[in-house]
């Protein structure tokens, strides 16, 4: 985790967001995980291999934690559920980037969050935490 913690989201929490699996590019499996996020909401996972900061950016309640060139999983807008949680299956060999797919490779360190809508009164969006990995 890094960019320190979140705003509360109107679940009355931060949103998180882990990494379950192996960095190995040559395994490719990892798969993040966003929790603690509002039931009912749409959302996207972003990469990038900058971290930067920006205090409520789009008039957003949160914090990218992002900078450089940022990718949008917009393949794969999640909603949440019951579980107010919702998951994504990295494929190492092929992560989108601004310019097109490109490959992880060995030694490189990419950096990620979820993005998701909320309503805290009124409708806008928040982030989760900022989770970073170097893929051996």
């Amino acid at each position: 985790m890094f960019c320190g913690q979140q705003v509360p989201n109107s679940t009355g929490v931060a949103a998180s967001l882990a990494g379950i699996g192996s960095t190995n590019t040559g395994l490719s499996f990892l798969r993040l995980e966003a929790g603690s996020m509002p039931q009912g909401q749409f959302g996207n996972f972003l990469a990038s291999q900058t971290q930067g900061f920006s205090q409520q950016p789009g008039r957003s309640q949160g914090k990218l934690c992002l900078g450089g060139s940022i990718a949008l999983y917009n393949a794969d807008v999640f909603a949440t559920g019951a579980r107010v949680a919702a998951s994504l299956t990295l494929d190492l060999a092929d992560v989108p980037a601004p310019m097109g797919s490109v490959p992880v490779l060995s030694g490189e360190t990419w950096s990620f969050q979820a993005w998701f809508r909320d309503a805290n009164p009124a409708a806008t969006s928040k982030f989760t935490t900022g989770l970073s990995l170097t893929c051996d």
